[in-house]
């Protein structure tokens, strides 16, 4: 029961975040970035985390704010490439 209530929430993530527009990405910020921030150290000093969110960025610096955004647009990103919404929908018709 347990894995099933963690595969709906994960899904329901991804069709928060395919949903969402590129500009309303920052949005995300006090949910979706909070989390990330938290729980992937980025204040807690998860440097090699946040050295690669400054590659991707192009940046040499970066606030922990930034850097969950910038992993926030790499999973909207990936999401998009995979267009799984688009398989969800084909599957529900």
């Amino acid at each position: 029961m347990l894995r099933i209530g963690i595969t709906v929430l994960f899904v329901a993530l991804e069709v928060l975040i395919s949903t969402t527009s590129e500009v309303s990405l920052p949005d995300l910020h006090f949910s979706l970035g909070q989390k990330i921030r938290h729980e992937c150290g980025l204040w807690a000093g998860n440097d090699s985390l946040l050295e690669s969110c400054c590659k991707m960025a192009g940046k040499l610096d970066l606030h922990a704010d930034d850097a969950s955004l910038v992993i926030i647009k790499a999973l909207w990103v990936k999401l998009k490439e995979e267009n799984r919404l688009n398989i969800i929908e084909r599957l529900e018709s």
